[in-house]
Order: structure tokens, then C-alpha cells, then sequence
């Protein structure tokens, strides 16, 4: 992505190179956050579009300067490295969760996204689980164990923390109030708070009381930060990763790492 302005400006720029960089930022400000705010555990929820535009008709897929498999490969090799990385600086228990996002689905015979299930989301996830699975066995030969978790591959991601319900999803639905009642009436469940992504801008709204603090729906920013998408959406913003610390009292702190 090179988007650019009035008189050449760059408005944003990302490549995977450029992708690598930020999440490496990211790790050192927060490394710097948790020793002022250390936790327990760290849940890291990937909330899908791990790759851009994949399979569909014309001449999309042309236009990647990396080809979809390639870049899935990439995407899974340097999440393995960090995850692992960020386990040996701060030493804690890591969850990781993946779920796949729009971009992420196959098209092969047509543009619209009719088998949600056939997402390259899935292969990355597997890569993960068995990199993060050797680096696990080979530590314990030392006698060093490695708390780090990969949960299995879904479409949402629902956590209690600390009495809790946090539920997660990619969020390509612009109504996440009605999104936050279904979810509760589908699956048979209370949720707390509703996480979403997909429109590459950080916002929240209060819609009631929850079991600790207010029952909220949030919209977390993007590492891409602004492209093409969010443009013909009039969404700007700056890329960026929300950070959540949970704790007995409920949402106890909150940040946004903004990455460019």
C-alpha cells in the first residue's frame, strides 16, 4: 500500500516489511508499559485479515507483490518469532487466539464470500500451533518450560476475564448492537463487551451496565491503518493495536499503541 496527497504527501505506506517493523515497535512500548503495569497472563487476539485480497476474479491478485501462500507463509513464520519473543522478555503465560477476517477468505470461482470457511486464516493458525509446539518441546529437553498456549482456530473468540464476557470477532457488520444481540442469542451466552475490527478506526460506545463497569461495544484500529478500504468508507486513522488490562475490578486500564 502507498497512498499519497496533495503535493506527493505520503499518507500511508505498509508492506510487509513495513508490517514487521511496527509490530516490533509495538513489542518494545509495551515491554516499557508492563513493567509499569505488569499482568499475569497475556491474551493476544488476532482479529483476522492476516493477508490482503486473496483469489478473487480480475486482475486483483496480480497486483500482490507477494503471492497469497507466500504471504501466508511469511505471516505464520514471523507471528511464531514473536509470540516467542515476547514470551522470553516479559516471561508470563501467553494465549494466542486467530480468527480469520474477509480478506482472508478464498474466491476462487467468484467475488463473493460464499464459503466463509475456507480461509487461509486456518493454515496460519496451524503453522503457529506446530512452531509454537516445537519451540515448546525442544525448551522442555533443556528442562525449560514455555507457557505459551495456541487455542484452537474459530470464527470468534470468547473469553471470561475475571467474570468477564469478552467476546471477539473480525466486525465486517456495520451494527454491532444488533451484532452483540445476536451473539448472546445464538450461542446462549452473556457478553460484556463486544471487540471488533475491520473498519481500520479505533471507537467505543457505552449501551448499558454490565456485571463489573459498562456493557460496551468496541471497535479496535488496524495495523494497515489507512487504505484504499477505508478510504471509500471515510474511515482515517492512524494504524494502531488496543490494549486491555482486565483485572477483579473489571476494564482496569486501557491503551492504544499507535504504530505510525
Amino acid at each position: 500500500i502507498l497512498l499519497k496527497g496533495l503535493n506527493g504527501k505520503t499518507i500511508n505506506e505498509y508492506s510487509p516489511e513495513i508490517y514487521k517493523q511496527r509490530m516490533w515497535q509495538l513489542m518494545s512500548d509495551f515491554e516499557n508499559d508492563f513493567y509499569k503495569n505488569p499482568v499475569d497472563k497475556i491474551v493476544v487476539d488476532d482479529l483476522g485479515d492476516c493477508i490482503e485480497g486473496i483469489l478473487r476474479l480480475g486482475d486483483s491478485i496480480q497486483k500482490l507483490r507477494t503471492g497469497v501462500m507466500d504471504s501466508a507463509l511469511e505471516y505464520a513464520q514471523f507471528m511464531s518469532v514473536w509470540i516467542c519473543e515476547l514470551y522470553n522478555r516479559l516471561q508470563v503465560p501467553i494465549e494466542y487466539n486467530l480468527i480469520g477476517g474477509n480478506h482472508d477468505i478464498i474466491r476462487i470461482l467468484q467475488q463473493k464470500a460464499s464459503f466463509d470457511g475456507e480461509n487461509v486464516c486456518k493454515t496460519i493458525h496451524a503453522y503457529i500451533s506446530q512452531a509454537i509446539e516445537i519451540n515448546k518441546l525442544t525448551n522442555a529437553q533443556v528442562g525449560k518450560v514455555i507457557d505459551i498456549s495456541i487455542t484452537p482456530y474459530s470464527d470468534i473468540i470468547y473469553n471470561d476475564l475475571f467474570g468477564m464476557n469478552i467476546f471477539c470477532y473480525h466486525g465486517e457488520t456495520k451494527n454491532m448492537v444488533e451484532d452483540i444481540n445476536f451473539f448472546e442469542n445464538y450461542y446462549g451466552i452473556n457478553i460484556d463487551i463486544l471487540i471488533g475490527g475491520h473498519l481500520h478506526s479505533e471507537s467505543g460506545k457505552t449501551i448499558g451496565v454490565a456485571s463489573m463497569g459498562d456493557r460496551e461495544i468496541i471497535r479496535v484500529p488496524s495495523i494497515v491503518g489507512v487504505d484504499n478500504f477505508s478510504k471509500t468508507i471515510r474511515k482515517n486513522a492512524r494504524a494502531g493495536v488496543k490494549y486491555i488490562i482486565f483485572t477483579e475490578n473489571g476494564k482496569d486500564w486501557e491503551k492504544v499503541y499507535y504504530l505510525n
